[in-house]
C-alpha cells in the first residue's frame, strides 16, 4: 500500500529567523498508518530533525513506476485504461502513477512508453509532484 505523509519542522534561516518547513513524502510497502508514520519518524531521526507528522493518508497512487531517484523531481501521471467488461460495455478505469524524471519532456516520454504495456491506456494528465521522495517501509531510509 502507498501512503502520503507530510511532516513539519522548524529550521533557522541564514538571517537567524525561525522558519516552519513542510515536506511531503510517499511511503510505500507500509500496511498500516502506524507503519507509515514510523517510516516518517525514522527518516527524521536519520536527518536529525524533530518533526511533527501533520498529515497521513492512503494514497490514490496505483504504483511508483521507477526507482531512478537520483535527485530527480517526481511526476504524477493520471492514466485512463479503457476496457470492455463481460457484458460488452466499454468502461474506463482511472488511476495515478508516480515516477521520477529529469524534466517534463522526459516524464512525457516515460509515461508514453509505460502506457504501451499492452493495455488500452491514455494519459489524462501529467504534473510535477509535491512529494520530495519515496520512503520505503522496512528499508534503510524508512
Amino acid at each position: 500500500m502507498i501512503y502520503e505523509g507530510t511532516i513539519k519542522y522548524e529550521t533557522v534561516t541564514n538571517k537567524g529567523n525561525t522558519k516552519v518547513v513542510r515536506e511531503s513524502y510517499l511511503i510505500e510497502d507500509a500496511e498500516t498508518f502506524s507503519e507509515a508514520e514510523s517510516v516518517l519518524f525514522g527518516f527524521a531521526n536519520k536527518s536529525s530533525l524533530e518533526i511533527d507528522v501533520v498529515s497521513l493518508k492512503r494514497s490514490k497512487m496505483k504504483e511508483i513506476a521507477n526507482t531512478n531517484r537520483d535527485t530527480m523531481p517526481m511526476f504524477i501521471a493520471t492514466l485512463v485504461d479503457v476496457f470492455t467488461d463481460e457484458n460488452g460495455i466499454e468502461k474506463e478505469l482511472t488511476y495515478n502513477i508516480a515516477f521520477f524524471a529529469l524534466n517534463i519532456e522526459e516524464a512525457h516520454t516515460f509515461i508514453r512508453l509505460y502506457a504501451t504495456q499492452g493495455y488500452c491506456m491514455e494519459m489524462k494528465a501529467l504534473k510535477q509532484a509535491k512529494f520530495l521522495d519515496v520512503l520505503k517501509y522496512g528499508s534503510a531510509n524508512g
